[in-house]
């Protein structure tokens, strides 16, 4: 599943940063769903001159209302240690930390969260 957040025609720019183009690319959420009934998000991605603006909100929050019509029943997700915009996002959404999961048991730098449906 993946959803893109992208300028509207005429949409002001509020950060008032750059010139957009009209259906320009500003975020991109993608969820795996798994085997299991469980999703995975492989990425959250806003354009840094569009951030503040609540577009990784909107992107993940349309990803956990699909995911929850799919019946998918768990969505894990990982964060870097130092990301603390994604961390502080994925816990106003829901999540909670958990032990790390598949290839970010090694990783030191990484933290994982999950969240039930």
């Amino acid at each position: 599943m993946v959803y893109v957040a992208r300028h509207l025609p005429d949409d002001p720019n509020p950060n008032g940063n750059r010139k957009t183009t009209t259906g320009a690319p500003v975020g991109v959420a993608v969820l795996l769903p798994l085997p299991d009934g469980s999703g995975e998000l492989t990425s959250l991605i806003v354009d840094p001159m569009d951030r503040g603006l609540g577009l990784g909100k909107i992107l993940l929050g349309g990803l956990l209302a699909e995911a929850e019509h799919r019946r998918l029943r768990r969505i894990r997700a990982e964060a870097g240690i130092h990301n603390h915009e994604a961390i502080h996002l994925l816990e106003r959404l829901g999540f909670v930390e958990t032990p790390r999961f598949g290839y970010h048991v090694e990783d030191r730098f990484s933290t994982c969260w999950a969240r039930d449906l």
